[in-house]
C-alpha cells in the first residue's frame, strides 16, 4: 500500500475502473482499398489516431467483429513494440480495432474522467515499457495493464485535475512544436553554408582583401582523353554558374588520387587480427574517420585487394542501397583501409583535404542523380562518372579561409543544437513534472467536501460486476459473442516470442 495517500483518494488497480480490451489479428487476406479503417499500432500518432496511412477492411467486419469497433472518443493503446503510446480517435466514422492496439472499456461513463486516463497512461509510459516482454518486439498483455496500480482521486478532483492539465499540456506541447522545428533550421544552415562555401560568396570580403592571389592553372580544368566522348557532359552539367574569375572548375579526376578497396578472405584468421581500420559502408556516419568496426593485418593488405589510404584522404560509398537516399562521406584521420563498396581519393594538386570533404558533402544531391541499379539490384556509381563530377576550385589560399569559415561557422551551428537538446530535454521534463504531480495529488487544492474515492470505486466495481453478469446471461442465451471487458486475443499476445 502506498503510503501518505492524498485526502479522500483510494488505491486500486487500473483494472478494478477500467478493461483493456486487446484488438483482433485479422488477416491480410482480408484487407481492402477502401472500408472500414483498420487501426494499427503505427497509426497512433502522438495523442490521436491518424488515418492517412491505413489498411481497410470490408464493411461486413462492423457486423462480424462488431466488439472490434473503434468509435469516436475511444483512448487506444498500443501493446506491442513501442509500448504505451496513448491516442484518442477523433474520426466520426467506425473504425476497427488490430491485434495488440488495446482500446480502454469504461464501464461507466459517468462516474469517472475519459481524459484523467489519457493523461495517466501518458505519465506511466515508462512503466508500461520496462512491463513488456518477448523476442525481439517487446509485448505487454492487457491482463498486465489491468494488474498496474492506479490511484483514483474522488471525481470532483478528477475534474479539477482535468481542468488544469488541460491548461497546461497543451502550452507544452506548443512549445515541443516549436522546438521541434530548429533542428531543420539548423540543418538549413548548414547547407546554406556550404552553398555559399563552394560558390565563392562566403570568402567574397576575403579576395576583395586579398586581390594579389592568383588562380589555379587552367590545365586542372582538362578532362583527360579518355573521359572526353562519354561523359563531357556530366563535367558541363556538374558545374556552378558564375564562380569567382579567380576560381577554376577540375574534374574530380584531377585534384587526387583514386583508389578503391577489397575484403581480405574472411577464410584466413591472421588477416583479421590487425590493428589496421577496415573501413565498410556501415562504418560512413560520422565526418571524421580514424576506425571502423573490424580491423585487419598488414599480411591481409599485401595478400588481398584493399589497399592502404592515407591519412587526409576523403572516402565515399560507390555501391549499396544506403545510395537511395545518402551519399557518405568521410574525411580519414589517419591510415586506413576501405572494402571493394567505397573509394577513397587523396588530394593533390594544390588541393586541401577539408576543402574537398566540403565540396563532396555538398554535391550529395548531384551525385546521386547519378546513381545507377546493377544487374543484381544493388545501386552503384560508375567510376568513370565519378570521375568527370566538376570540382569549383579556388586558389589553395582561399581554400583555406573557406575551410577556416566554416568551422566557425559549423562550430555556431553545434552550439545551437547543444541549447536545443538541453532545452528539449527541459521540456520534456517539464511535462512529465506536470503529470506526475497530477497524480501525486500536488497539482490542484483538495476540496474536503468532495465524496471520497473510495465510494467512487464502490459503485464503478458494481457496474463492472453487472457489465460481467450480463454479458455471461447474453452468452448462455447464444445472444452475443463478446467477451469480458478488457478481454482479447490474449492467447496469442502473451507468447513470449510473438513478433
Amino acid at each position: 500500500m502506498r503510503e501518505m495517500l492524498p485526502k479522500g483518494w483510494v488505491q486500486c488497480s487500473i483494472g478494478d475502473v477500467v478493461g483493456i480490451q486487446n484488438g483482433y489479428a485479422f488477416k491480410s487476406k482480408d484487407f481492402t482499398t477502401e472500408g472500414v479503417p483498420l487501426v494499427k499500432q503505427t497509426n497512433l500518432i502522438g495523442d490521436t489516431v491518424n488515418l492517412s496511412k491505413c489498411q481497410y477492411l470490408d464493411k461486413r467486419f462492423l457486423k462480424d467483429k462488431s466488439n472490434f469497433i473503434i468509435n469516436k472518443d475511444e483512448i487506444l493503446i498500443g501493446m506491442s513494440g513501442s509500448l504505451g503510446k496513448v491516442a484518442i480517435y477523433k474520426y466520426k466514422s467506425p473504425a476497427l480495432q488490430n491485434q495488440r492496439t488495446g482500446k480502454l472499456v469504461f464501464y461507466s461513463d459517468s462516474l469517472l474522467s475519459q481524459s484523467l486516463f489519457l493523461h495517466y497512461f501518458t505519465n506511466i509510459s515508462y512503466i508500461l515499457e520496462k512491463s513488456g516482454k518477448g523476442c525481439g518486439v517487446q509485448n505487454i498483455s492487457a491482463t498486465e495493464i489491468e494488474n498496474l496500480e492506479f490511484i483514483l482521486p474522488p471525481l470532483n478532483e478528477q475534474k479539477r485535475i482535468v481542468a488544469k492539465l488541460n491548461a497546461i499540456i497543451p502550452r507544452i506541447d506548443s512549445l515541443k512544436t516549436r522546438l521541434d522545428k530548429i533542428p531543420t533550421l539548423i540543418k538549413r544552415f548548414r547547407q546554406s553554408v556550404l552553398t555559399a562555401a563552394v560558390t565563392g560568396k562566403l570568402t567574397e570580403k576575403w579576395r576583395a582583401d586579398h586581390q594579389e592571389i592568383d588562380s589555379l592553372d587552367d590545365s586542372l580544368s582538362i578532362l583527360p582523353k579518355k573521359l572526353n566522348d562519354s561523359y563531357l557532359n556530366v563535367f558541363e552539367e556538374s558545374q556552378y554558374s558564375d564562380l569567382p574569375a579567380t576560381w577554376i572548375h577540375a574534374p574530380l579526376v584531377n585534384v587526387g588520387r583514386i583508389q578503391g578497396g577489397g575484403t581480405p578472405s574472411k577464410s584466413n584468421d591472421s588477416f583479421w587480427e590487425g590493428n589496421i581500420p577496415w573501413i565498410s559502408p556501415k562504418d560512413m556516419k560520422v565526418d571524421k574517420i580514424s576506425r571502423g568496426r573490424d580491423f585487419i593485418s598488414e599480411e591481409a593488405v599485401k595478400n588481398s585487394s584493399t589497399k592502404l589510404i592515407p591519412k587526409n584522404s576523403i572516402l565515399f560509398v560507390v555501391r549499396g542501397m544506403i545510395l537511395m537516399h545518402t551519399f557518405p562521406v568521410a574525411l580519414t584521420q589517419n591510415e586506413v583501409t576501405i572494402n571493394q563498396d567505397m573509394k577513397g581519393i587523396t588530394p593533390i594538386n594544390q588541393t586541401n583535404p577539408e576543402y574537398l570533404f566540403l565540396v563532396l558533402k555538398k554535391m550529395q544531391n548531384k551525385v546521386l542523380s547519378y546513381i545507377k541499379e546493377a544487374t543484381h539490384g544493388t545501386l552503384r556509381l560508375e567510376m568513370p562518372l565519378i570521375q568527370t563530377i566538376a570540382v569549383p576550385l579556388p586558389p589553395l589560399e582561399e581554400q583555406k579561409e573557406i575551410v577556416r569559415q566554416v568551422d566557425n561557422l559549423f562550430a555556431l551551428a553545434d552550439k545551437l543544437e547543444t541549447h536545443f537538446q538541453n532545452a528539449k530535454a527541459r521540456v520534456d521534463k517539464l511535462s512529465q513534472s506536470v503529470l506526475a504531480k497530477a497524480f501525486r495529488g500536488e497539482l490542484v487544492p483538495q476540496d474536503p467536501n468532495d465524496e471520497p474515492a473510495e465510494k467512487l470505486l464502490e459503485r464503478i466495481m458494481a457496474q463492472k460486476a453487472k457489465m460481467e453478469k450480463a454479458l455471461k446471461g447474453a452468452k448462455k442465451k447464444g445472444d452475443v459473442k463478446k467477451q469480458k471487458p478488457g478481454a482479447g486475443n490474449e492467447k496469442k499476445e502473451n507468447s513470449p516470442c510473438t513478433q
